[in-house]
């Protein structure tokens, strides 16, 4: 019996040291901050997102300032009235879209560097910038459907071509449009909740 009590002592004397170097080596590791490599890989990441959103809203601003350029130019040579309420409707909801779209960027245009913290945050910034641009595109295929059906409809009383091909065509992109946002959307949605629960592991770790 005695000889059991010896070497039960033993052991606990054998694996104090271990479990305490284990449990020095867990509180070391979760008070650790991100690796500099991880985090400069983050912030090329958000800055990569950031340039490819503003290289699309120049393009959208281009597209809309044109379209504005074109309208006022020819308003007194437009003879189809079709026509002329079409471009009259562009005019009106590409300002409007761009309005919201300046909005929506304007957020994740200032990237935050230097702490774990600061990258997360412009990191989930750029990446709920992107999920409302997403959304965006969605609601205007949703809105344009109606006005460019319309319109080729329209223009059937005046040509004897066959309008099925420009329907097909031109709903097709505009489902291409709403399905590609859709699932650009889901992903970075799933992407959000990753650096959210980063985010939120930081600050635990800070605390």
């Amino acid at each position: 019996m005695k000889n059991q009590q010896n070497v039960n002592e033993i052991k606990t004397n054998l694996t104090q040291p271990l479990d305490q170097q284990w449990q020095a080596i867990a509180q070391d590791w979760q008070q650790q901050e991100y690796k500099k490599t991880d985090l400069k890989a983050l912030t090329r990441k958000t800055a990569l997102r950031i340039l490819k959103a503003k290289l699309i809203f120049a393009f959208d601003l281009l597209a809309t300032l044109f379209i504005i350029i074109y309208f006022v130019i020819n308003i007194n040579q437009i003879e189809d009235k079709a026509t002329f309420y079409y471009l009259l409707f562009a005019v009106i909801a590409t300002p409007i879209y761009m309005f919201y779209s300046i909005k929506i960027r304007l957020a994740s245009w200032r990237l935050g560097q230097g702490t774990p913290a600061l990258a997360l945050n412009a990191a989930i910034t750029a990446c709920q910038s992107s999920i409302h641009y997403l959304q965006l595109l969605k609601l205007s295929s949703y809105i344009f459907i109606i006005p460019i059906n319309w319109y080729i409809f329209a223009l059937k009383t005046s040509s004897d071509k066959s309008i099925w091909p420009a329907l097909v065509i031109t709903n097709l992109i505009l489902f291409v449009i709403y399905f590609i946002s859709h699932r650009m959307q889901k992903k970075r949605l799933a992407e959000l909740n990753k650096l959210q629960r980063l985010l939120d592991e930081q600050q635990n770790n800070c605390d």
